[in-house]
C-alpha cells in the first residue's frame, strides 16, 4: 500500500473526530459520576472497534462495498427485521441482545443506507435523476428499512433515514418538479400520521409530541431541566467543581439524549460554541470531500453521511435547548452508546475512503 494513499486522508476530519471522542469520554463521566468506569470503558471499546472498522473501510475502498451493496443492504434489513422478534423495551423494539452486549441495528443501517443509495444513484451516471423511472429503486432502498424502523417504533430513526435519503436526492440532481411532488406527498404523510398514526405510538412518544406542542409530562421535565442546566453554565461554565450539585444530574438519560446539557453547564456558552465550531468543521470537511470527488456514486454516499451528521447535531442540540421535540437521537461522539459510536465511525470511514481514492485508480490494483 503506497504511502501517498494514506497522505490523501483528511487528517483535519480525523483530528476533529478524535477531539470530539475525547470530550465525549469526559462528559459521559460527568453525566453519570457513579458509573464512570463502566460507561467510559464501554465507550472506549466501541471507539476502538469503530476505528478498526474505519481502517478496514479504507483498505477495502468504497467501490468494493458498492459492488456488494445489495447483500450489505439485505443484511441490514434482515437485522431490522430480527429486532422486531424481541420483546419491547420502554415500548419499542430497537435492540438485539447478545451474550455480552446489545446492538441497535438502526445505527448500523445508517452507513449501510449511504452505501446502497450511492450504488443505485451511481448507476444513473453523471446525469443523475432525469425521469420518474430513475426513482423507484432508490425509493425501495429507502422505504423498506424505514418501514421496519417505524414498526419498532423509532420515530427518531425514521427522521434520520428520511433526511439521509433527501440529502442523497439533492446531490443526485432530482428536478424541481419532482421535489414539489415529494413535498406534497410528505405533507400528506404527516397529516395521516397526526390524524391516525399517533394512536399506534407508545405512550412515551405521544408524550414527547404533546410536550413539544405545549403539554406536560416527563419529556417536558427533561427539556426544562436541560434548559436550566445550560443557563446555569453561564459564559464559562461551572467546570468540574463539586461544591454544588450539577443540575444536569436531575435529567433522566442525560448521558444519551441530553448530553449537550452537560456541556452547557460544565463549559458554559464558550464551551458550547467551541463544540458547535468543531461540529461545523466536521460537516465542512465531509462536504468538501464530496465536492472534490468526481464519482457520482461517491458524491451521493458522502451527501447521505452529511445528512446523517447534520440531523443528529441539529436535532439533539435543538431538543436540549427546547426548540425541537425530544426524539432520542444521540449527539455524535458525545452521547453514550456503543452502536451509535460504531455507526458514526463507520460512516466517517466511508467518507475517508472517498477522500483517499484517486479517480480511476484503486491502490489495490497498483
Amino acid at each position: 500500500m503506497p504511502v501517498s494513499y494514506w497522505r490523501r486522508m483528511d487528517f483535519v476530519l480525523l483530528g476533529l473526530t478524535l477531539a470530539l471522542i475525547v470530550v465525549g469520554f469526559f462528559v459521559i463521566g460527568q453525566a453519570q459520576p457513579t458509573e464512570v468506569r463502566s460507561l467510559v470503558l464501554h465507550q472506549v471499546v466501541a471507539v476502538c472497534l469503530g476505528l478498526v472498522v474505519l481502517v478496514v473501510l479504507l483498505i477495502l475502498s468504497y467501490e468494493r462495498l458498492m459492488v456488494a451493496s445489495r447483500w450489505i443492504w439485505a443484511g441490514g434489513v434482515l437485522l431490522l427485521g430480527v429486532v422486531l422478534l424481541f420483546p419491547p423495551i420502554n415500548g419499542a423494539r430497537g435492540w438485539i441482545p447478545l451474550p455480552f452486549f446489545s446492538i441497535q441495528p438502526i445505527e448500523l443501517m445508517k452507513p449501510i443506507l449511504a452505501i446502497a443509495l450511492g450504488a443505485v444513484f451511481g448507476r444513473l451516471g453523471p446525469a443523475g435523476v432525469t425521469r420518474v423511472g430513475d426513482l423507484w429503486r432508490p425509493i425501495v432502498v429507502y422505504a423498506v428499512p424505514t418501514l421496519l424502523v417505524a414498526l419498532q417504533p423509532d420515530m427518531g430513526g425514521v427522521l434520520v433515514l428520511t433526511v439521509e435519503f433527501l440529502a442523497a436526492l439533492f446531490v443526485a440532481g432530482m428536478p424541481f418538479r419532482y421535489w414539489a411532488v415529494l413535498l406534497i406527498g410528505g405533507a400528506a404523510v404527516l397529516g395521516f400520521f397526526f390524524t391516525v398514526g399517533l394512536q399506534y405510538l407508545p405512550d412515551y412518544q405521544v408524550q414527547r409530541i404533546n410536550a413539544f406542542l405545549g403539554g406536560s409530562g416527563a419529556n417536558l421535565y427533561q427539556t426544562q431541566r436541560g434548559q436550566a442546566a445550560i443557563e446555569a453554565g453561564g459564559l464559562f461554565g461551572t467546570g468540574i467543581s463539586t461544591s454544588h450539585p450539577a443540575l444536569y444530574l436531575t435529567i433522566p438519560e442525560v448521558q444519551t439524549d441530553f448530553i449537550f446539557a452537560v456541556v452547557g453547564e460544565s463549559f458554559g456558552f464558550i464551551g458550547a460554541c467551541l463544540l458547535l465550531l468543531a461540529y461545523l468543521g466536521v460537516l465542512r470537511r465531509i462536504s468538501s470531500i464530496g465536492q472534490r470527488s468526481t464519482d457520482p456514486a461517491a458524491q451521493v454516499l458522502v451527501s447521505a453521511v452529511f445528512g446523517v451528521f447534520l440531523i443528529h447535531i441539529v436535532e439533539n442540540i435543538g431538543m436540549a435547548v427546547g426548540i425541537l421535540p425530544v426524539t432520542g437521537i444521540p449527539l455524535p461522539f458525545l452521547s453514550y452508546g456503543g452502536s451509535a459510536t460504531l455507526g458514526f465511525l463507520t460512516s466517517l470511514g466511508l467518507v475517508e475512503s472517498v477522500a483517499v481514492r484517486k479517480q480511476g485508480l484503486d491502490f489495490l490494483e497498483t
